[in-house]
């Protein structure tokens, strides 16, 4: 049988908004980011919901929390679902990593799969394997199922590149 996951990047975050890098920061959701979240509850309402995971992060749980209110399952968190982590990038504006930063900022524009931020930092592999792995195990718990799956920009686009077969190095914006 077919198991749908409906993949869902968070609302729209004040980090965002300041187009900061937050990785495994968190920020919370704007205004426009909470009625994000109510409109794609209310378009989930109408289906047979059998599960909702989400990224631990308080910003993929505050996009949760009207889902799950409106399918009546409450979410089940996985770290797997998490943002990349950006190492001494978290917090920063491009123009700040240009100032402070402008060699690394340079070779992370390169988008080379295997570059790590330095600081606890993670390659583009590294988020898709993790990805794959995460949504993988899901979808074999849920075999036929919809089940909707909170994260981040990042990991859903990681996760779409590795089902479309879109190399990682390949720019593409989504």
């Amino acid at each position: 049988m077919t198991t749908h996951l409906v993949l869902i990047r968070h609302g729209q975050t004040e980090w965002n908004r300041d187009r900061r890098i937050q990785g495994n920061g968190n920020s919370p959701l704007t205004d426009l980011g909470q009625a994000q979240a109510e409109a794609a509850a209310r378009a989930l309402a109408r289906f047979d919901i059998a599960a909702i995971y989400a990224s631990d992060a308080g910003r993929a749980l505050q996009t949760a929390a009207p889902i799950a209110q409106a399918v009546g399952h409450e979410p089940q968190t996985d770290f797997r679902l998490r943002e990349r982590h950006y190492g001494l990038f978290e917090g920063k504006t491009h123009a700040e990593l240009r100032r402070d930063h402008a060699v690394l900022h340079d070779e992370y524009l390169k988008r080379e799969p295997n570059f790590v931020v330095p600081g606890g930092g993670e390659s583009l592999v590294q988020v898709q394997t993790r990805m794959v792995e995460a949504c993988t195990d899901i979808a074999l718990r849920h075999d036929g199922q919809h089940v909707v799956v909170i994260a981040h920009g990042g990991t859903v686009r990681a996760f779409a590149r590795y089902v479309l077969g879109v190399p990682l190095d390949v720019v593409w914006r989504a």
